[in-house]
C-alpha cells in the first residue's frame, strides 16, 4: 500500500523560537548548543492563556501547561538541530509548490496572502523561509522516522474491528442544511453581514428553536421549504468545507457557520450510517492513514527520546 505523506508539520510551525540576539533573558533550558529563554517559553504559552484562566486551580494548571510546553520546545530544538546536520533539503520548487497549495486551499490569491502577511508584520521572504523549513522537517520525519512504521493487513483489520464506530464518520449521513448564498453583488461587507446572521441562527437553534422552522424562514438552499432536509448524502459529494466539518460533529449536533465559495452553510447532522465488517475493504486506506498517524507519533516520540539521551539537555528552575 502506498505510504501517505505524513502531516507532522506541527513541529515545524507551532514552536518557532526567535533569536533575540541583543535581549538578555533568563535561560530556562539548554539544549545542545542552543538555549530556551523565559521569554520564548512565555510566547509559546500564549495560546493556552484562555484555557489556564478558565481552570479551577489556575496555579496548578499553569505549572502543568508550562512543563508540557517546555518539553515541546526542547523536542523542537532536538529535532531542529538534527535536521540541520542532515543532508535533507527543500528546493525553491518545493516551496513554490507548497505556497500554491496554500493559496488554492484557502481560496485566495498570492496578493491577498502577501497583504495578510504584511498586516501581521511578516515579510513574504520570511514566510517563504518558514515554509522551506517546514518542508525540510516534513521530509526528514517521513524519511527518517516514517521508515520505522510497519503496518500489515492483519494489523489494519484488527484495528478496524476494534474501532469500527469511528469509521462510520466516513459513511453516508442524513443531514439538513441552511444556506445563506453569495451572489455576484456579495462583497466583504455583505459576506460579514451574512456570517453574523448565520451565527445568530446557530444561537437560536442551540437555544431550542426548530432547525426546520429556521431553514424554512432563512435558507436559500435545496429543499428550504422542507426544512433544509437533504436526506442521505455521501460526504464525498459535498463541498470540501462541509465534508470536513461533517467528519467532526456528532449526531444531533448543529455546526458553526461554514464559509465556502458558494455561501455560508449551517449543518444539522440528523443521523449517520454505521460501518460494518463488510466495509473494511472500502475503508482500508482510511484505516491505514489513521494507524500510520498514530504509529508515526509513537515512533517520533521514541526517536526524540533517543535524541535526548545523546544530547546535553539541562532544565533550569524557572521558579527562581
Amino acid at each position: 500500500m502506498k505510504k501517505k505523506i505524513i502531516k507532522f508539520l506541527f513541529l515545524a510551525c507551532i514552536f518557532s523560537i526567535p533569536a533575540w540576539g541583543e535581549v538578555v533573558e533568563r535561560i530556562v533550558a539548554i539544549v545542545g548548543s542552543e538555549v530556551i529563554t523565559l521569554y520564548d517559553l512565555d510566547v509559546a504559552m500564549t495560546p493556552y492563556a484562555g484555557e489556564i484562566k478558565k481552570a479551577q486551580n489556575r496555579d496548578e494548571k499553569f505549572k502543568t501547561v508550562r512543563a508540557e510546553v517546555l518539553e515541546r520546545l526542547i523536542n523542537y530544538l532536538l529535532l531542529k538541530q538534527t535536521i540541520e546536520s542532515s543532508k535533507i533539503t527543500a528546493s525553491s520548487d518545493d516551496v513554490a509548490r507548497a505556497i500554491r497549495n496554500i493559496i488554492t486551499q484557502n481560496h485566495i490569491t498570492i496578493d491577498v496572502l502577501k497583504t495578510e502577511l504584511a498586516a501581521k508584520g511578516i515579510s513574504y521572504d520570511s514566510y517563504k523561509e518558514e515554509v522551506r523549513k517546514g518542508i525540510q522537517r516534513m521530509k526528514f520525519v517521513n524519511q527518517e522516522i516514517g521508515s520505522r512504521v510497519k503496518i500489515s493487513d492483519q494489523d489494519m483489520r484488527d484495528y478496524y474491528n476494534k474501532h469500527m464506530d469511528e469509521f462510520g464518520v466516513h459513511q453516508s449521513a442524513h443531514i439538513a442544511q441552511i444556506v445563506l448564498p453569495f451572489d455576484e453583488t456579495t462583497n466583504k461587507e455583505k459576506a460579514l453581514a451574512l456570517k453574523t446572521k448565520a451565527e445568530e441562527i446557530v444561537r437560536q437553534v442551540r437555544a431550542g428553536e426548530s432547525f426546520s422552522s429556521l431553514a424554512k424562514e432563512y435558507s436559500k438552499g435545496p429543499n428550504a421549504e422542507g426544512g433544509g432536509d437533504l436526506g442521505i448524502v455521501n460526504p464525498d459529494n459535498l463541498l470540501p468545507e462541509i465534508a470536513l466539518v461533517l467528519k467532526d460533529i456528532k449526531i444531533g449536533q448543529i455546526s458553526n457557520p461554514i464559509v465556502s465559495p458558494a455561501g455560508i452553510h449551517i449543518i444539522n447532522l440528523i443521523d449517520r450510517a454505521r460501518a460494518t465488517e463488510m466495509d473494511f475493504e472500502r475503508l482500508k486506506d482510511r484505516v491505514y492513514e489513521k494507524m500510520y498517524d498514530q504509529r508515526m507519533m509513537e515512533e517520533l516520540n521514541q526517536y526524540l527520546a533517543e535524541l535526548r539521551k545523546k544530547t546535553y539537555v539541562e532544565i533550569k528552575d524557572v521558579e527562581k
